[in-house]
């Protein structure tokens, strides 16, 4: 065979790789090889296509034979070092890069693929000293400044980052991009202000820069300007002539079928553009596209067969989907793929959080601090599992630490302000939930739970106003009202006003069984004894809660018991049964009803001393301080009684 026969073998063995018929493929590179034994060309060819079969042992084997065959060739070396590296065989990878480094010392790919691996086995420090290494081979390069910038930014050590990204930007004025990873990096520490002034410096350098703009739209869709944010997303995608690019940016701006139309032409253009594919996945998930959108990264797995980042991506649409046992299963294939990725350890601990199982979760948030502790939302919620298991000291401490890591974020500071109201100190907590409020006016929890504490210390009037105020601020104007009435029925005991509010937030049209049960019981506060009985029985029809259940069975058999019959004394043979029932059924149990106002109104009705101390005592045993009990629930609010909402925090993380 001729040299020129061996070319077109060659060529034609790259088209079939192309086509997916790597053994074709193959059978090319082999005669490409009988003409030129050794050659490097064939022998790094055909190691590609072992990869896509999954011969992983012998891809190695032609790296070695092109080693074998030139021992000081530092590029061989470190491609063969990058195999390993995608194998996740980092201590051998990092072996291969030191022996490129012998043979070519200061090699800055070499030093380059050498810190990344390290940093998939979370030598941070030995990673970064990889990358000044580089940089003072080459001071006046501002490329290496910028990789630092990268690492330090991944590993959430932003005032590192941004100081990479200021001696690089000082070293090439005229480069927006990297005023645009600087706005990223502020971005991530939540500092707004710099990240916004950043994006506007790059728009000066280069005003048609659809990164910049898109930088700067994330950053005001952050702070809650939607409106800018969207203008500043239709920009990137007028601007860019990539059409990932302006898919992204048209997902940004909820344009979806539009997105999705400039994903596929990006992937007719190139079938594997890994952006391309994870992007057309989030939006058809956006839409509410489930099943396409995994179907979607079922076939970008296929041509990134184990990618770790589209595992956690197919991950967390089964745990947005509350599917946790396949989002768990995912993040820990991923892990097997890539045992640093952050996002992997940290929603794993998320799905792990969100199936109560609060003990399973710690690990894998603590792996995840271990690989980047700057980041404040796993703090956020570690401390709430903590919280949850009864640790409430361990989870302020996370609390705090969250809240010094994302000043800016309103849930960090709304779950140290309940937990600082569950603990007594009052003053401590009204501050962090005013702080929240601050942050997220709109959001009904702090309102809430500031409400609760001050419920608590008998500061009503102040407690009273913050619902008020609430009503107009939040985005659930319905769930204000209902609060509002909440709280007028069980600490006013002014039932009928409570009852109006909630007429007027068209509870009695509500879906939500635990406003029917509310409703229920203020209707029984009033005397209207069978039409908050029907709301109670509804509830026990329609609940899949245990708890409700239980407080809709109590309902039932409080209006039996105080509706006088025909010779004006309580239906005391159906209240027995009931209350036969309910204690056959296992139904008492500790509690998170508020029972205050009904405990007060039974209290004061004139039935039989005997039933209303059979129904205080119902109660006190639902709320599980039966053993403490004087029957005086009704006039100081023990430790069982709902106080607020806290969480959970928000859900799963999307990795970057």
């Amino acid at each position: 065979m001729s040299a020129k026969e061996n070319s077109q073998e060659l060529s034609a063995g790259e088209r079939l790789y192309a086509e997916g018929r790597y053994k074709e493929a193959i059978e090319a590179y082999d005669r490409a090889l009988e003409v030129e034994p050794g050659s490097a060309d064939a022998l790094r060819r055909k190691a590609e296509a072992l990869l896509a079969l999954g011969n992983n042992e012998a891809a190695l084997q032609c790296h070695d034979l092109i080693i074998a065959g030139d021992p000081k060739n530092a590029i061989a070396v470190i491609e063969r070092g990058n195999l390993l590296s995608l194998l996740s065989r980092y201590e051998e990878a990092i072996e291969a890069y030191d022996r490129a480094l012998e043979v070519e010392p200061g090699s800055a790919d070499a030093l380059r693929r050498k810190a990344e691996a390290l940093l998939a086995l979370g030598n941070n420090e030995a990673a970064l000293r990889c990358h000044d290494q580089i940089i003072a081979s080459d001071p006046k390069n501002a490329a290496p400044m910028v990789e630092k910038g990268n690492v330090l930014t991944s590993l959430g050590q932003y005032e590192k980052a941004v100081a990479a990204y200021g001696a690089a930007f000082l070293l090439d004025p005229k480069n927006p991009s990297i005023l645009c990873k600087e706005g990223a990096a502020y971005r991530r520490w939540q500092r707004f202000e710099e990240a916004l002034q950043r994006y506007s410096e790059a728009l000066e350098i280069a005003s048609t820069d659809p990164s910049a703009w898109r930088g700067k739209g994330d950053v005001l869709l952050d702070r809650g300007q939607y409106s800018e944010a969207f203008t500043c997303y239709e920009k990137a995608a007028f601007q860019s002539d990539d059409w990932r690019v302006k898919g992204d940016s048209l997902s940004r701006s909820s344009k979806i079928s539009e997105a999705i139309f400039c994903y596929d032409r990006a992937l007719a253009q190139d079938a594997k553009n890994f952006w391309a594919w994870r992007g057309k996945g989030f939006a058809l998930s956006s839409d509410g596209r489930v099943e396409e959108a995994l179907n979607c990264f079922t076939e970008a797995l296929e041509l990134f067969p184990h990618h770790a980042t589209l595992l956690v991506d197919v991950g967390n649409i089964h745990a947005y989907q509350k599917r946790l046992a396949e989002a768990i299963r995912c993040y820990e294939e991923a892990l097997q793929t890539d045992p640093s990725n952050f996002f992997a350890y940290a929603n794993k601990g998320i799905a792990l959080q969100q199936d109560g199982r609060y003990a399973e979760a710690i690990a894998p948030f603590d792996k995840a601090l271990e690989i980047n502790a700057n980041e404040g939302w796993p703090w956020l919620h570690k401390g709430y599992c903590l919280e949850k298991m009864g640790n409430p000291q361990e989870a302020l401490r996370c609390y705090e630490r969250a809240t010094e890591l994302a000043p800016n974020d309103f849930a960090a500071w709304n779950n140290k302000g309940w937990l600082f109201g569950h603990l007594g100190r009052v003053e401590e907590a009204l501050a962090c939930l005013d702080k929240a409020i601050d942050l997220d006016r709109q959001n009904i929890l702090p309102w809430n739970n500031k409400a609760s504490v001050l419920r608590r210390q008998a500061r009503y009037d102040q407690a009273e106003a913050c619902l008020r105020e609430a009503i107009s601020a939040v985005r659930d104007q319905k769930a204000a009202l209902m609060n509002l009435a909440n709280f007028l029925t069980d600490c006013r005991f002014d039932h009928q006003q409570a009852l109006d509010i909630y007429e007027q937030a068209h509870a009695p049209d509500s879906e939500d069984v635990s406003v029917k049960a509310n409703l229920a019981e203020i209707l029984i506060k009033l005397a209207r004894y069978a039409e908050g009985r029907a709301y109670a029985l509804e509830v026990a029809q329609k609940s899949k809660e245990t708890r409700l259940e239980c407080v809709a069975g109590f309902l039932v058999a409080v209006s039996h018991a105080l509706e006088p019959d025909r010779n004006g004394i309580g239906q005391v043979g159906e209240f027995i049964n009931r209350f036969k029932r309910t204690l056959e059924g296992g139904e008492i149990g500790p509690g998170d009803w508020d029972y205050r106002g009904l405990a007060n109104a039974i209290a004061r009705t004139e039935a039989a001393v005997e039933t209303r101390f059979l129904l205080l005592t119902l109660i006190d045993l639902q709320q599980g301080t039966i053993a403490a009990s004087k029957l005086s629930y009704f006039e100081n609010s023990p430790a069982g009684t709902p106080e607020g909402n806290h969480g959970p925090p928000a859900g799963i993380i999307a990795a970057g």
